[in-house]
């Protein structure tokens, strides 16, 4: 037998968890991808405590959050998104972390706190418009959702799958 063909039946023979290691991450998205967003956020959790790569980590907590959020566990959602931003103050995530707190302020009455992430998110970013309209930051989460933060001269808009899910005036 050649040395191709006993490769061949070894390789058949190991179930495929076996034939190679995939990162919590990584199946994470997958799982993500194919719709089973529980399974998923369970990867993510592991990712975001044992990740070795900085970037795979900071998408894991980021998702972390988003899920709790999605899910109306605002008290897990505050506190992920809260450890996110002291983690990755950076991160081209943090305008929709700091809209997430945001909605968690205000579904709490915490009008004042609410108010005070308005004014952080505004001036993350100030921007002058020369020949635009408006100014598009676009990012997909590793749970699947698609974001859009529109700066236009007056306000901004936060757009979640399409759908606009709020607009701060300024």
């Amino acid at each position: 037998m050649n040395k191709n063909a006993i490769i061949l039946i070894i390789t058949l023979l190991i179930p495929p968890s076996l034939s190679f290691a995939q990162s919590d991450y990584s199946l994470a998205r997958q799982l993500a991808n194919n719709g089973d967003k529980d399974f998923a956020f369970i990867n993510f959790v592991s990712a975001s405590e044992n990740e070795a790569n900085p970037k795979l980590k900071e998408k894991a907590l980021f998702a972390t959050g988003e899920y709790y959020f999605l899910n109306s566990d605002y008290t897990e959602a505050f506190n992920t998104f809260n450890n996110f931003l002291n983690d990755y103050p950076d991160s081209k995530l943090k305008p929709f972390a700091l809209f997430y707190i945001m909605e968690i302020a205000k579904s709490a009455g915490e009008n004042d706190l609410a108010k005070k992430i308005e004014t952080h998110i505004i001036n993350l970013d100030r921007i002058i418009l020369l020949f635009k309209r408006s100014k598009e930051y676009k990012v997909r989460s590793p749970l699947g959702s698609n974001y859009r933060l529109v700066r236009y001269i007056d306000r901004l808009e936060f757009y979640s799958d399409g759908k606009i899910q709020a607009q701060i005036f300024y």
